[in-house]
């Protein structure tokens, strides 16, 4: 045999060896790195298959801590979700909460989005609204203080 025959025969086998070891590749884990004296969380890592070993020596425990999508909520009436995580002994387990506005900072928030309205259009718009109330209406014109309550009404 020549040299590029077995060059051939020799990259042909490593070749089917990679490639044999990479058909059953695990999937990527998340995992956290969790001090082992108070059992508090210093950070996240993906690793290819597995956590590495953990080196209690170091105080450092990795253990697994599959990821949870973000819970979905209704930023009119509650809160962002809040990400929480529990260390057991296995695993470091995640969760959402998402909470209700009170009915105060439902509130705020209106008058808020009222005050970001431009002085302008804020103006024009309480303007439309006296012409409408007192010619077509025969009503009394509001005051500004009115014509911001009335338009935080319509926020939903």
């Amino acid at each position: 045999m020549n040299r590029s025959v077995i060059a051939g025969t020799l990259l042909g086998a490593t070749g089917l060896g990679i490639a044999a070891l990479n058909i059953g590749a695990a999937e990527p884990i998340r995992c956290a790195w969790v001090d082992s004296t108070d059992d508090s969380i210093v950070n996240f890592q993906t690793f290819d298959a597995v956590c590495p070993p953990d080196r209690l020596h170091k105080n450092i425990k990795w253990l697994p801590a599959p990821p949870v999508q973000r819970a979905p909520h209704d930023p009119a009436t509650e809160h962002s979700p809040v990400v929480s995580h529990t260390v057991t002994p296995t695993e470091v387990t995640e969760s959402w909460n998402v909470t209700a506005k009170s009915a105060q900072e439902i509130d705020n928030d209106k008058t808020n989005a009222v005050n970001r309205i431009d002085v302008a259009i804020f103006e024009s718009l309480c303007h439309l609204k006296n012409q409408i109330r007192t010619k077509v209406d025969g009503l009394t014109a509001w005051s500004k203080a009115q014509c911001r309550d009335a338009f935080k009404a319509l926020m939903p």
